[in-house]
């Protein structure tokens, strides 16, 4: 009962956001985010952790089934790299969730992000080159 509640103070906030300007931008939508020059606001870092934080309480919820935690992780995952796109933890942790409920191209999002956040991070940098590997073999057999 608690995570339904904190769920929906997040998507209470997010809606806040959205229509009201309240942390300076609007959201875009999920998924497409870019590193972008300006900075994230205080506001929007402390929103996008407690989105991450809900994220991880999700996969770690005794309640909810493992595949439907995930999917839940995921899209809270997505809505904090809205807010805060080079938060790194956030990224990894997009990463895996991505890659667990089968979306490609939101795992290679985030990796691509990621790279561009952590440049230091060489697992990432092998990831995202596997995808771009992965991406040209599949033009090359078609």
């Amino acid at each position: 009962m608690r995570g339904n509640r904190r769920l929906a103070w997040v998507l209470a906030a997010l809606g806040v956001s959205v229509a009201g300007g309240w942390l300076g931008r609007g959201l875009r939508a999920a998924g497409t985010a870019t590193l972008s020059a300006q900075k994230p606001t205080p506001a929007e870092q402390l929103l996008a952790g407690k989105l991450i934080n809900d994220a991880l309480d999700r996969t770690q919820s005794s309640h909810i089934s493992s595949k439907a935690a995930t999917e839940q992780a995921c899209l809270l995952l997505r809505m904090a790299r809205q807010l805060d796109p080079g938060n790194v933890r956030g990224l990894k942790l997009l990463v895996e969730a991505a890659h667990a409920t089968g979306q490609p191209d939101v795992e290679k999002g985030a990796l691509r992000d990621l790279v561009k956040a952590d440049p230091g991070d060489l697992v990432a940098q092998v990831k995202y080159l596997d995808f771009l590997a992965m991406a040209t073999e599949a033009l090359d057999e078609r």
